[in-house]
């Protein structure tokens, strides 16, 4: 028997729901997404991977939510499916609890990826607290082994992620916050620490497949990349410029750069996700062959201060 403290929480429609933190060793057979929940908790660290659910009178499980607490101080949040209207009540009081058992040393914003027809379950985010951020594409190219990158303009040279060029990397990275098309809503949530430390958290973190772009000495963009082995594929995590250099073919140049990298290195799929709003970037990935392989709402709550 559980010894887990029930958190009684009130729905907004007159009643309270009893929610509580589900432990490893709990088998809940009947509840198939709950189980699975576990079962992927149950590999990792539970300071990092917690399971909720809201539990009826005869402690039966009746809603489940997984939260994943990542690096770069942010929780990733996602629940099983409501199935009729008046369950979104109690699906936003699941996720507020979620969100309130985090210290701010664990994540000061939250964020959910929701299909884009998942009507109820956004409802329920967006009951809790959370608002919009955008509505991703996720794309993907496959590289074909023979592919080379154009020459880059004079002047033009790369240099990969250390300890030495830490801060140059710091400083491109705020520049091309500036006025960006991607995910806008986020600039400011966060430390430039956090920042890094979430973008060092997606997949594996290899330096030298962050990239550095100077153009007659001065920084001007950069390109964040790191393989994620269980896929069999590199996620292209983030590319930005300075403003002042951008319209000038820089980034397709920089990106071109970094998947011929990645085919010396032997990899072959490269996917990212990019803001529907970022028309330039979006243009850029299709003229280099990426293809839409699914698109998905992006949702942040703020739950912490800096």
């Amino acid at each position: 028997m559980t010894t887990t403290p029930l958190h009684h929480w009130p729905t907004g429609a007159g009643e309270d729901v009893a929610i509580r933190r589900v432990e490893r060793g709990e088998s809940f057979p009947a509840h198939a997404e709950l189980s699975w929940f576990l079962d992927y908790a149950g590999d990792h660290d539970p300071k990092t991977h917690q399971v909720w659910a809201v539990f009826d009178q005869d402690d039966q499980p009746t809603a489940c939510a997984l939260v994943l607490v990542q690096p770069g101080r942010t929780a990733l949040i996602f629940t099983s499916q409501p199935l009729l209207q008046r369950e979104i009540a109690v699906f936003s009081a699941l996720i507020q609890v979620c969100c309130s058992s985090l210290t701010k040393d664990q994540a000061i914003l939250a964020q959910a990826l929701l299909w884009t027809g998942d009507d109820r379950q956004i409802s329920a985010f967006i009951q809790a607290g959370f608002v919009d951020l955008a509505t991703l594409s996720y794309l993907q190219l496959r590289l074909h082994r023979k592919f080379r990158a154009s020459s880059p303009p004079a002047g033009v040279h790369f240099e990969t992620w250390s300890e030495g060029t830490r801060e140059q990397f710091i400083e491109v990275l705020e520049k091309s916050y500036v006025d960006t098309l991607d995910c806008p809503d986020l600039t400011g949530l966060r430390m430039m620490d956090d920042v890094v430390a979430g973008h060092m958290g997606t997949g594996e973190f290899e330096p030298e497949m962050w990239t550095l772009m100077r153009l007659e000495g001065e920084a001007a963009g950069l390109l964040l990349m790191n393989p994620v082995k269980q896929a069999k594929c590199v996620e292209l995590v983030y590319i930005g410029l300075d403003p002042k250099w951008r319209g000038r073919g820089l980034g397709r140049c920089l990106l071109e750069h970094g998947l011929e990298g990645c085919v010396k290195g032997g990899h072959r799929t490269v996917t990212l996700a990019v803001d529907e709003i970022n028309e330039p970037a979006l243009d850029l990935y299709r003229k280099l062959g990426f293809s839409r392989v699914d698109r998905k709402r992006a949702l942040i709550k703020r739950i912490g201060e800096t």
